[in-house]
């Protein structure tokens, strides 16, 4: 069915992985220069991830868990940062030193590193690229989404009149 095609042209025209943290792109299977955009972008947080590991180990600190942690997180202005909550704040006070303090709030202090701030700056630069890369495939996918209007148009108008027949099959239904 064409349903079925505007079905197929969605999953294979956006990154459903990436839905997952909230971002919309285009699937990188549908064009080689994202594929080796997405494969630096996953380097690059791996190596995010090392730095959060080897400040958390500098801090005694774990990754993971409830007590006693250090989180990767990135914002949109921060970029990558770790943030330390307060209760766990004053055991590292000393250490915490040694970082850069980009924030202290009620839900803990922000950090970086030198490192995190390069990696942090490198992840923005692959995203933007990314998102200009994408712009062009962007116009083709809406452009080739476009053509399954009519279809839906129908869909919706068959819609609407099985709406209004449940509506009247409810009243007389309940006018008894």
């Amino acid at each position: 069915t064409r349903l079925g095609k505007f079905e197929q042209l969605v999953e294979n025209a956006v990154d459903l992985d990436a839905l997952d943290n909230q971002e919309y792109l285009i699937s990188p299977s549908y064009d080689t220069e994202l594929q080796e955009l997405r494969l630096e972008k996953e380097k690059v947080l791996a190596q995010l991830e090392g730095v959060h590991h080897e400040i958390a180990k500098d801090l005694k600190m774990s990754t993971e868990g409830a007590k006693g942690v250090v989180r990767l997180e990135h914002s949109n202005i921060l970029g990558h940062h770790l943030r330390i909550t307060k209760t766990d704040e004053g055991a590292v006070r000393q250490k915490l030193k040694k970082y850069i303090q980009l924030e202290t709030r009620k839900d803990g202090d922000k950090i970086t590193s030198p490192k995190v701030q390069k990696y942090s700056a490198r992840f923005s630069q692959i995203t933007q690229l990314y998102a200009e890369r994408q712009k062009g495939l962007v116009a083709k996918v809406v452009d080739a989404a476009a053509t399954f209007s009519e279809i839906f148009e129908k869909v919706s108008s068959i819609i609407a009149i099985l709406d209004v027949l449940c509506g009247f099959a409810e009243v007389a239904a309940t006018s008894i």
